[in-house]
């Protein structure tokens, strides 16, 4: 079969990846981390799937592991082909088995295919998925991935016995295991004849305890009779004192009563005292809660105003301010108004003023005083100044050519390269040829080794021949004899399918009525038991237990007759002799000489069927291989000479190829890149010439014009000319347009200032006297001072003199509410006769008092109700006569009497209780003797039985292992040998002798001892691998040529291993579809 196309639409880091596989070689070098593994993991999931079950780590859960890192749909398609029939299949995983969706399509008949189901990987290549990745998946191994599995024990057993034996040994080892497990588990206590040991000693010690429990159901049952008796005394002593306890609660109840009635009639005398006290004090009444309201408010209304006439004050610079501006300033709005019209004034004599004293400002004074200066030779025309600028412009473009004439930085750094690279010596035309000439030849000679190769049909069938006789080459003499013996095999064989078959019968005589009689003795058994409950159940002990006894041992006794009558129902037995037409020394010549035959035709072949005809093949296969090895032989002859003339061409050219690039890797386009370099500097070489004389023109025109644009300007200027001349021109024409505007301006101005002199000298007049008219007028100082200082005056006036009327009218009100609240409070004492203190005390304990007699009122109110309530309620009270001291009976101390002696009580029936139960218990455990001792032998008939099966089961598994292993080593040889065929073409015959045994464990003799894989090196140990995995390839499919993955399994190996591998790689790549991933480019 091969793999043909896949799609990866989301599988791990891998996401919509297509790839078309090749019919052999299939190389896919790319980085770590691009997805190689993974890619190869979808390939055997789209075989077999994810497993229905994973464990949490995500190394061992494939589903969880290959989840898609972008999202998406999990999964794709693969096609691939086998009996000349295309498949696609589609898997798309979920998170789970149960969401999984999986289609195949036959491609080559456009149709759904039913051929194959989910598990195609099985069906297809006839193992399970992990013997896929230890057979045809082949990566970076270790020793344990070549452990032999059942799967591929089963399929090497069926290749060369075809037989499915191994298929059922799983199942029928398993299914032994678990029913010897049945009977003893193989670790710890399981099992039931461990069931059975247990139970019986638990029933021996059941039976013990239960004889040593009669002695003790005897005093049990004192005891509960002693109980019973204490019970009924202690409920007589109970009943009396119950009597007493409710005497004493009557006697009791009437004391109490008594005293509250005391109690409530002291009350209300006790409340009418303390009002008839409150009262001398008031002989003018009480006052009203208005009227103590209203007193409580004068006070405060005293208190607050006192508290803001002390903190009203008035500041002496306010009083001050005011008697000396009220000359001057008492007429307010007429102060507003002159102050307002002053200032009118002022603001328009500041503009006539600013406008009589303009003038030309100094910068501009400053410039024309300069230009003057430089002007002294005369001030040029613009007829000059615009020759002199078409001057700077033509200046200008000749800085830009300049600038423009350059050699390009690429093409100067190329010649400087070609300079570097020819150093002096270019090669001509004729010698470029010559060269050429040689390596046409070169091409020639290899073009001619074609014709003398070997054969590509030859040298597959070679190659197949030389593993097929890798153990070495038989003589004719050795195959006729094996003729011989193969003729000897198949006549030994028909004698010993001929076989006799005899069968004899032995009847026995079956007894029906014992049968009856057991069926009677049951039923008698079971109606005795019944009766023995009953009299159990009726405290009738003694029939109970002769009841039971007896019902005991009549169903014993029908239990042994039934399974007498059983036992010999089943004598009746077939016994069946056969017998064979060979005898045991041709027995034993046939095994041996098959055995030799195998052996010998399994160094040559994997099948061993029909071993005729393979002896016949093999005698052609020998006569074929001496003949292609002649022919190969020739064939290498011829290509070593073409090949020893191939060599002297190339070092040649090598040679001419290092004088140019003495570092580089050679390649046959070096001849005509030296040409088109050759070619490249000449042409570089004029252009750089011809730049260099352009630009020698271009700065001669550029001095010249530079020259005459100097000699203009430095008419007019002393300084230093800067590069830019056109901007220089420019400067000189501006300050020409300036110079005559500057002139201008100074002529007008001179004739302009004569006309406000006469408005300012008016306002100045109106301002003086405002001024002085409220003494705020200073010579000293500018009339705006004056105005501000008058401003600031009539301010303060305004605001001390707001002050102190407000002060004034504040301190009338005050001195005004006082006066009123006191006359009231004074007023309010004497209407009440109330002692002499301050009000406020007064007016506080005045309240209190009243707020005090309301609450003994309503307090003497209650009380009075609470009597009458009580009298209601216990109309006798006022008439009952207190007791004497006569002594009472405590009903307290009754009631704990009471409380002692029913705990006492609980306590007897809890004992009761507790003897009752354990009565029942151990009569329970008595009656259960005699089904202790049934039970006791029915187990140990058990045991017995138990023990011959777990025997007959761990006899067979022992023989079961035996044949597994007898048939496991027939399939050796073959692995064996195609291991040797591989170790010598990787390893060139580097291992000692080689052994393998049944689970495909290798030992590799080496200084003497077998020593084991694991003992060798990384690179040894992959080398090792690999040939094991191959072999193992070979002896699997023998009738098909699976696809083979490989995952960059050469990382460990040295370069000669190394190249080795790939060697043999392309070889096994001509029979097989090979797909080879690989991360570094030297293993490609």
């Amino acid at each position: 079969m091969k793999l043909l196309k896949c799609h990866i639409e989301n599988f791990g880091i891998l996401s919509n990846y297509n790839f078309d596989f090749s019919a052999g070689l299939t190389t896919i070098c790319r980085e770590n981390s691009f997805g190689k593994s993974t890619f190869a993991a979808f390939i055997k999931a789209m075989f077999y799937g994810f497993p229905r079950t994973a464990p949490r780590n995500i190394m061992e859960n494939e589903r969880k592991r290959y989840d898609p890192w972008q999202g998406g749909k999990y999964g794709g398609f693969l096609e691939f082909e086998t009996e000349n029939i295309a498949y696609r299949i589609t898997r798309y995983f979920g998170k789970t088995a149960a969401k999984d969706e999986f289609s195949l399509w036959d491609i080559t008949n456009r149709q759904k295919s039913t051929r194959f189901s989910e598990k195609l990987g099985e069906e297809l290549f006839q193992l399970d998925v992990n013997s896929f990745t230890r057979s045809t998946y082949i990566s970076q191994l270790s020793v344990e991935d070549m452990e032999a599995t059942t799967s591929i024990r089963t399929k090497l057993s069926n290749l060369v016995e075809d037989t499915n034996d191994l298929c059922n040994y799983d199942t029928a080892e398993k299914k032994l295991r678990d029913y010897r497990a049945k009977y003893r588990a193989y670790r710890g206590n399981g099992g039931s004849i461990n069931d059975l040991d247990k139970e019986y000693n638990d029933l021996e010690s059941k039976k013990f305890l239960a004889e040593q429990q009669n002695v003790t159901l005897q005093e049990t049952i004192d005891k509960i009779e002693e109980l019973n008796a204490e019970r009924i005394l202690k409920t007589d002593s109970i009943k009396e004192l119950r009597d007493k306890i409710r005497m004493a609660s009557d006697q009791k109840a009437r004391q109490m009563r008594q005293e509250q009635f005391r109690a409530r009639r002291e009350e209300v005398d006790k409340k009418q005292r303390a009002l008839e006290e409150m009262d001398v004090n008031y002989p003018a009444g009480y006052p009203t809660e208005e009227e103590i309201r209203k007193q409580h408010e004068n006070i405060s209304i005293i208190q607050h105003e006192k508290m803001r006439l002390e903190n009203l004050n008035l500041d002496a610079a306010d009083r001050e301010t005011v008697e000396n501006e009220k000359r001057w300033l008492s007429d307010i709005d007429q102060t507003a108004n002159d102050i307002e019209q002053c200032d009118q004034n002022c603001k328009e004599l500041n503009k006539v003023s600013a406008k009589l004293s303009s003038q030309m400002l100094p910068e501009e004074l400053k410039k024309l005083d300069m230009l003057t200066k430089n002007f002294e030779m005369g001030v040029p025309t613009d007829d000059e100044i615009q020759d002199c600028l078409s001057v700077a412009d033509i200046f200008a473009d000749t800085q830009r050519q300049i600038s423009e004439t350059i050699v390009l930085p690429e093409s100067q750094k190329r010649l400087d390269q070609l300079k570097e690279y020819f150093r002096g010596e270019i090669p001509d035309e004729t010698v470029l040829h010559a060269w050429e000439q040689e390596r046409q030849e070169r091409d020639s000679l290899i073009q001619s080794r074609k014709a003398h190769e070997f054969l590509e049909t030859d040298l597959r069938k070679y190659q197949i021949l030389q593993r097929t006789f890798a153990s070495g080459i038989p003589t004719e003499e050795e195959i006729q004899n094996k003729q011989k013996d193969a003729r000897r095999i198949a006549e030994l064989t028909t004698k010993k399918n001929t076989k006799t078959t005899i069968t004899q019968e032995e009847p026995a005589n079956l007894s029906k009525s014992s049968s009856k009689v057991s069926i009677v003795c049951g039923c008698i058994g079971i109606v005795l038991l019944a009766l023995g409950m009953v009299c159990f159940v009726t405290n009738m002990l003694m029939p109970g237990i002769i009841l039971l006894v007896i019902g005991f041992l009549t169903m014993l006794a029908a239990f042994w007759m039934r399974i007498k009558y059983m036992v010999n129902s089943q004598k009746h037995s077939t016994s069946i002799l056969t017998t064979s037409a060979i005898t045991d020394e041709e027995n034993q010549e046939l095994y041996d000489l098959q055995h030799d035959l195998n052996d010998f035709l399994l160094r040559f072949y994997a099948n061993v069927e029909e071993p005729e005809k393979k002896l016949v093949q093999l005698l052609v296969d020998m006569k074929s291989f001496t003949e292609l090895t002649e022919k190969k032989n020739v064939s290498e002859n011829e290509l070593y000479h073409i090949n020893e003339k191939i060599n002297t061409k190339k070092q040649y050219l090598i040679k001419v190829f290092e004088q140019y690039y003495p570092d580089g890797t050679y390649y046959d386009g070096f001849i005509q890149e030296l040409r088109s370099n050759s070619s490249k500097y000449v042409s570089l070489t004029e252009e750089v010439n011809n730049v260099m004389v352009k630009r020698k023109n271009l700065y001669k025109k550029a001095d010249e014009c530079r020259l005459q644009i100097d000699t203009f300007l430095k008419k007019y200027y002393s300084k230093e000319l800067s590069d830019d001349l056109r901007q220089e021109v420019r400067d000189l024409a501006d300050n020409v347009k300036t110079y005559n505007e500057l002139k201008a301006k100074k002529k007008a101005m001179l004739e302009e200032n004569a006309e406000s002199q006469v408005r300012a000298d008016e306002l100045m007049s109106q301002i003086q006297e405002i001024l002085l008219t409220y003494n705020a007028f200073d010579q000293t100082v500018s009339v705006d001072i004056c105005l501000n200082m008058l401003r600031k005056r009539f301010e303060g006036f305004k605001r001390a003199n707001e002050r102190l009327t407000r002060y004034t009218q504040d301190y009338e009100t005050i001195s005004s509410q006082i006066s009123q609240a006191e006359t009231d409070v004074e007023y309010f004492l004497k209407k009440y006769q109330l002692p002499d203190d301050t009000p406020a005390n007064i007016i506080n304990y005045v309240d209190e008092d009243i707020h005090s007699r309301m609450n003994t009122e309503k307090g003497l109110k209650e009380a009075e109700d609470k009597l009458c309530d009580f009298l209601r309620k216990y109309p006798e009270a006022e008439r009952e006569v207190p007791e004497g001291n006569e002594e009472r009976s405590d009903p307290e101390k009754l009631q704990r009497s009471e409380k002692e002696m029913q705990q006492r009580m609980d306590e007897i029936d809890s004992e009761l209780r507790e003897y009752r139960q354990e009565r029942e218990k151990i009569r329970y455990t008595v009656e259960n003797i005699p089904e202790y001792e049934d039970r006791m032998k029915q187990i140990k008939i058990e045991k017995e039985e138990n023990e011959r099966k777990c025997s007959i089961a761990e006899k067979t598994l022992d023989l079961l292992n035996q044949a597994k292993d007898n048939l496991a080593n027939s399939y050796v040889g073959k692995v064996e040998k195609g291991f040797v065929y591989y170790a010598n073409t990787l390893m060139g015959g580097q291992l000692g002798h080689v052994t393998i045994d049944k689970d495909l464990k290798l030992y590799i003799d080496e200084k003497g001892e077998a020593r084991e894989v694991g003992s060798f090196s990384s690179g040894i140990i992959d080398c090792i691998m690999i040939c094991m995995r191959l072999s193992l390839i070979d002896a699997l499919f023998t009738n098909e040529e699976p696809f083979l993955i490989f995952d960059d399994p050469f990382v460990n190996m040295d370069d000669n291993h190394t190249k080795r591998a790939l060697e043999m790689l392309h070889k096994i790549a001509e029979n097989h579809q090979v797909v080879y991933m690989v991360c570094n480019s030297s293993r490609q």
